[in-house]
């Protein structure tokens, strides 16, 4: 939409990706720039607020009923495109076991957490569903229909960047495809 800037768009690669952007803007809004790219999810509350970051308390009306994080993807060095990845049936659940928690980023973006991995229960499907938030500007979840209330759950838990606070990036997520193939 034009008035939010945002748009959703699934494809093959950034390069593809990049062009339907211009190529939407130009025609829809006779703006090639209408669709850049800003930070509009971040992960902090990963490290912020633990596992307390995933509470569905008061969000949708009970229609969420737990959501489970079961991976994150730590950048060590993107350069180099090191990477760590961590999984687990209840990735909270297995570092709390080991008294473990998420840290602060180190200066530079140090072991930043660039990808999460949750799974969210609703109270009218008895498999979660996947839902997986990339920073900058990518989230992914399985069916159009939970958007709305999965939206709600990251903004209400500060996944989501407030719109004045976003700015624009260079930078995709690391769930995109580069031309050559490879992830990030």
């Amino acid at each position: 939409a034009k008035d939010t800037g945002e748009i959703a768009i699934h494809c093959e690669s950034k390069t593809v990706r990049k062009s339907y952007l211009k190529l939407f803007g130009r025609y829809i809004f006779n703006d090639d720039e209408v669709f850049k790219p800003a930070n509009k999810y971040t992960l902090r509350p990963l490290w912020e607020h633990g596992v307390d970051c995933l509470s569905v308390d008061g969000i949708a009306g009970g229609l969420i009923t737990g959501i489970t994080l079961r991976e994150v993807m730590i950048a060590w060095n993107r350069r180099r495109k090191d990477f760590e990845i961590r999984k687990s049936v209840d990735l909270f659940e297995s570092m709390r076991q080991r008294n473990q928690s998420f840290r602060e980023p180190l200066p530079g973006g140090m072991g930043e957490i660039i990808r999460a991995k949750f799974d969210v229960n609703f109270s009218n499907h008895a498999k979660p569903r996947p839902l997986t938030i990339a920073v900058p500007n990518d989230a992914r979840y399985e069916r159009d229909e939970d958007g709305a209330l999965i939206e709600t759950w990251m903004s209400e838990r500060g996944f989501i960047v407030a719109p004045e606070d976003r700015g624009e990036t260079n930078e995709t997520s690391d769930l995109e495809v580069d031309d050559d193939g490879t992830v990030g």
